[in-house]
């Protein structure tokens, strides 16, 4: 692994505008989760930021009769959605629901490659490399083993200044 630092504008702005956009993106996923009395739970890989389902106070959905829910388990995160076939007697409920559910369904993603390739890195190969990021104060600094495109501003430091910039991130220096 290797530890590196940025402090280009460019990436600063991609950074800045990613963090505006997952909040964009969590308001509203927020609000949505808020009309069953949920909340929202999302998902990020290396590609994009995005809503994924909603959870209910100890797994189990107070929003509606439970059985038009899916079941909340390890698999699915402990989330839950609308089932897709309506359970026997209760068809008209399940239009309901259904109808309820598609509006204001955030499905839109936060895509997160302008900030990969401000900080001169293929995100394909952070799927393979493996990366840790985070801002502190004007400067990115990451660590990864992936080997960034150096022409797009990113150092090279030490493990030894990494830490140091972590631990003040951390603390909130």
């Amino acid at each position: 692994m290797s530890f590196y630092k940025i402090e280009k504008k460019t990436a600063i702005q991609a950074w800045d505008f990613e963090c505006l956009k997952r909040k964009e993106l969590n308001e509203k996923a927020n609000e949505f989760a808020a009309k069953f009395g949920a909340t929202a739970v999302f998902t990020t890989d290396a590609t994009r930021h995005r809503f994924y389902a909603v959870a209910f106070p100890d797994g189990v959905p107070t929003f509606g009769h439970p059985s038009l829910w899916t079941a909340a388990t390890a698999a699915n995160r402990y989330t839950t959605t609308p089932k897709r076939k309506a359970p026997t007697g209760l068809s008209k409920e399940h239009r309901e629901l259904w109808a309820l559910w598609d509006e204001g369904y955030p499905s839109e993603a936060v895509s997160r490659e302008f900030l990969w390739s401000s900080l001169g890195l293929d995100w394909g190969v952070l799927f393979i490399c493996g990366l840790s990021i985070f801002r502190f104060k004007n400067t990115i600094y990451f660590n990864t083993s992936a080997k960034p495109n150096l022409e797009f501003g990113a150092i090279e430091i030490t493990g030894t200044e990494y830490s140091t910039a972590a631990e003040d991130f951390k603390n909130g220096k």
